[in-house]
């Protein structure tokens, strides 16, 4: 019995350093990519990218991206937080309650990519708008 124990602890620290080391190896592989496509973009970048008059520059849509996260955190954040104040502190346990907060639930565990293209589908797809700010 003494033996199986000292073997399981030998095999516990000999596994936990290949995991180290594979997660090592995996974060300098990010931060090598990362850095190499930063690199890359710091020497591509002028100035004139960041403008708003020129055609093809990234200045629109840097400043609508803010733009759209600002607005959307305007008119999420109050209503998240009183409604999350609400469901914790004052609703009375019933189907509702039960209903939202498995809702909730759903929807916090949905990836932001999927929820984007199902906003792709009906606001541009399917409603037929224009790509714009509320599309976005």
């Amino acid at each position: 019995m003494h033996n199986k124990i000292k073997r399981a602890i030998g095999a516990d620290r000999i596994m936990t350093v290949v995991f180290y080391c594979v997660a090592v190896f995996f974060f300098v592989l990010l931060a090598a990519f990362a850095g190499y496509v930063i690199i890359k973009g710091f020497i591509g970048a002028t100035p004139e990218m960041f403008r708003f008059q020129r055609r093809g520059s990234i200045g629109n849509q840097l400043f609508n991206t803010i733009y759209l996260v600002f607005l959307s955190l305007l008119i999420t954040v109050p209503i998240g937080a009183l409604a999350g104040i609400y469901l914790a502190k004052y609703a009375r346990e019933g189907a509702l309650t039960k209903f939202i907060r498995i809702c909730i639930e759903t929807l916090s565990s949905l990836p932001s990519i999927v929820v984007g293209l199902f906003g792709y589908l009906i606001f541009l797809v399917i409603m037929g708008l224009d790509k714009s700010l509320m599309a976005g």
